[in-house]
């Protein structure tokens, strides 16, 4: 199997050594793909003194499901506000860091508030943008100071997107113009990170707002000097009926694990907070994965016990040259073949993507018994 073995002067025992250990990294390897190891807990806290949560560690604050019904009033709107009272820990974090973001990985979204160092940073997907709403976007340098608190509010009216910081405009920008015909319904929203975990925002976030249409300077204006700590959920006596948002978060839970959305609309968007960075995969529940469930259980046993059967047969020609007692080479190849298996199994607990079976130790077993069988039959002693 292994050619270029045979090219070194080495001993037949020293041969089984080499290949054993080549074929132990490979099944580890199968064993336990995609390599996706996180074992870091989510890292968000609220805040008692105060409304908000904050990012001290990764963490992130995400919606159960793809939320059809957001992706439905935001692209029927007459456009997009985002508005937000923060405080960044550190102006020195990149990524950009994910604020406020509708995206399912770090490069697709419809829309992502973010910060790059000291600058401000949307990724808004309209018909000219690529899929990851940048070629063009905005940037907007100097805004942020370590801990310091700032109403950002972000407006897109299909033909301009206007940037307020502390109720001031910083910048009106022509260069991304379109609808949002080419947004995905599939995406999910997320506060503090990335979908997947791996673009960290570190600060506290205060309140979050999104509108489907772009307030104007005077409600920006009003909605500053109301200031971070009376500032509440807008309804239609302080607003406009077409400017009501669609969603809130006063983040005034103080404890669990769910941001209740308080905004007027039809829906509830609410998000939660998951004990994990990274969650299992949610493709492990959708009913097509369910409708094929037996399929997968048998093709999975099957590589279980064929990925095991040379791993028997290694061991056991390895062990028998060693021990003299038939028992005990057998007894030797089955703890280290089990042992092994179980490890694995063990590691896919802790993986977000794979899962622990105990019938995978018993196939694997299966396996390790005919290998040593398929040995014992092809031994010439």
């Amino acid at each position: 199997m292994h050619k270029w073995i045979n090219l070194i002067p080495l001993t037949m025992k020293f041969k089984i050594h080499i290949i054993l250990f080549l074929y132990l990294i490979s099944l580890f390897y199968a064993l336990l793909q995609p390599f996706d190891f996180d074992f870091r807990t989510n890292n968000v806290k609220w805040l008692q003194e105060k409304n908000g949560i904050r990012f001290d560690q990764d963490g992130k604050a995400i919606s159960n499901d793809s939320m059809p019904g957001l992706y439905q009033i935001l692209t029927e709107g007459n456009g997009l506000t985002l508005e937000v009272w923060i405080s960044t820990y550190d102006i020195l974090q990149d990524g950009p860091a994910r604020i406020l973001s509708y995206s399912i990985n770090p490069s697709l979204r419809n829309f992502t508030l973010a910060q790059s160092r000291d600058k401000l940073v949307m990724r808004l997907r309209t018909e000219i943008t690529d899929l990851n709403g940048v070629l063009p976007h905005i940037e907007v340098a100097g805004i942020f100071e370590a801990k310091r608190i700032y109403h950002i509010v972000v407006t897109y009216d299909f033909d301009q997107e206007c940037v307020f910081v502390n109720g001031k405009k910083h910048l009106c920008d022509g260069t991304v113009r379109g609808k949002f015909s080419n947004w995905d319904p599939s995406f999910k929203l997320v506060i503090g990170n990335e979908v997947t975990g791996n673009r960290p925002w570190l600060g506290e976030i205060y309140y979050a707002a999104i509108y489907n249409q772009a307030l104007d300077s005077r409600e920006i204006k009003i909605r500053y000097e109301t200031g971070i700590t009376n500032t509440m959920c807008p309804d239609a006596n302080q607003l406009n009926d077409d400017t009501i948002p669609v969603i809130c978060y006063p983040l005034k839970e103080k404890e669990g694990d769910k941001i209740v959305d308080a905004g007027l609309s039809p829906y509830k968007f609410n998000l939660h907070i998951p004990e994990r960075l990274l969650e299992k995969n949610p493709i492990l529940n959708t009913p097509w994965f369910k409708d094929l469930k037996y399929y997968l259980f048998t093709m999975r046993s099957l590589f279980n016990i064929l990925g095991f059967i040379p791993l028997g047969f290694l061991l056991h020609r390895l062990m028998r040259a060693k021990f003299k007692f038939d028992f005990q080479t057998v007894s030797i190849v089955l703890i280290i073949g089990l042992s092994i298996s179980l490890g694995c199994e063990i590691l896919q607990h802790f993986l977000p993507t794979r899962f622990s079976q105990i019938t995978d130790v018993l196939t694997n077993f299966a396996g390790l018994s005919f290998g040593i069988i398929i040995d014992k039959l092809t031994s010439y002693s």
